[in-house]
């Protein structure tokens, strides 16, 4: 992976693939996550300042964001919401009792917050809030990390079938 930094773009976003309650439950609206960057030592600012940039596909003549154009595709992996449906339940409600926008911006309807919906949700492969992201099982390969592969009957609760 570091391997494929370009060294003279400064900095770089890793392109990960992104899935949410289990292994190899991919999102289908967005199923790649840009999160993990790397950079330069003596080119950083701060951490919040290489957090902030906006990494996409620009075209060759935007030459003020050419550096930007470096993302490494198959950066790794990001498990999001990797939890038991008591765990999410008791994440989401407790989300649900603040007021703080700053730490939630969404409202959760109460029908979502009840753990046979959550886990007919996770099962259905449709997002256990109600927002309009939906989830397909992916076939566990060899993009997966070794570990998983090795260990899938340990692992088989976080595994969809």
């Amino acid at each position: 992976m570091i391997l494929k930094f370009d060294i003279k773009k400064q900095f770089a976003v890793f392109r990960q693939n992104q899935y949410y309650y289990k292994f190899n439950l991919q999102a289908k609206k967005s199923p790649y996550w840009n999160g993990s960057r790397i950079c330069v030592k003596k080119f950083l600012k701060s951490p919040q300042w290489l957090r902030n940039l906006k990494f996409k596909k620009r075209p060759f003549w935007r030459l003020d964001k050419l550096r930007l154009n470096n993302i490494i595709e198959e950066g790794g992996w990001h498990f999001c919401n990797l939890k038991s449906p008591e765990q999410l339940l008791y994440k989401y409600k407790n989300l649900c009792e603040t007021n703080d926008p700053y730490v939630f911006k969404e409202s959760i309807d109460e029908k979502y917050l009840n753990l046979d919906e959550i886990k007919k949700r996770i099962n259905n492969g449709s997002d256990i809030i109600g927002r309009s992201e939906n989830f397909k099982p992916i076939s566990l390969d060899n993009k997966f990390p070794s570990y998983i592969l090795k260990n899938k009957l340990q692992l088989k609760k976080w595994i969809i079938n």
